[in-house]
């Protein structure tokens, strides 16, 4: 892939491994209310259906899901990370699920690290998503890199991330948002991810 994509430093895999670190061993836990607590579901103790006759699968880019949940934009960019993506890969394959990889950046700067991202042998058909933070379109990232980097995994479709804040945050971060919005149509509208 083309490494010449703005400002891509090293320290994007030192920043992974950080990641990887302050999960595993800071106290992260989401405190505020995700909204479900506004809802109380009715006790129906008369439903008149039956379990087995509910269905609850779905296809998304061509992919049978045995439920409509996907675990999304976890990891990837060095080896420990990489034994993650196996393992969710292999959960999520049981599952019948989909899975999304973490951001795919580091892939144009370290291409042999893209292999931590492969994880299509262990869910062969499974969903699954790659992923590159929209604010690449403004760093030299080309729709023919993101096609690239759909295939260098062997992806059904690419998320583009939209995240200024940890941008903005994170030592090395990509700042310049602007003509974003209109980038991300041109680009997906260059190339078909099916």
């Amino acid at each position: 892939m083309n490494s010449d994509h703005g400002h891509l430093t090293s320290d994007i895999a030192v920043r992974k491994a950080e990641h990887i670190d302050l999960v595993l061993n800071a106290d992260v836990e989401f405190r505020r209310s995700t909204g479900l607590d506004g809802f109380e579901f009715v006790h129906e103790a008369l439903p008149e259906l039956a379990l087995k006759e509910i269905d609850s699968t779905t296809e998304l880019f061509g992919r049978a899901l045995r439920a409509p949940v996907l675990v999304s934009g976890m990891t990837g960019g060095t080896p420990l990370a990489g034994q993650i993506n196996e393992r969710i890969a292999r959960a999520v394959a049981a599952a019948g699920l989909g899975m999304g990889v973490g951001s795919q950046r580091i892939s144009f700067e370290r291409p042999e690290l893209i292999e931590t991202f492969q994880v299509r042998r262990f869910a062969p058909h499974a969903l699954l998503i790659a992923n590159l933070g929209a604010v690449q379109l403004n760093c030299g990232v080309t729709p023919d890199d993101c096609r690239r980097l759909v295939e260098s995994i062997e992806a059904d479709a690419l998320a583009s991330r939209l995240n200024p804040l940890q941008e903005v945050t994170q030592p090395g971060g990509d700042t310049d948002f602007r003509a974003s919005s209109p980038r991300l149509p041109r680009s997906a509208a260059r190339w078909d991810c099916r």
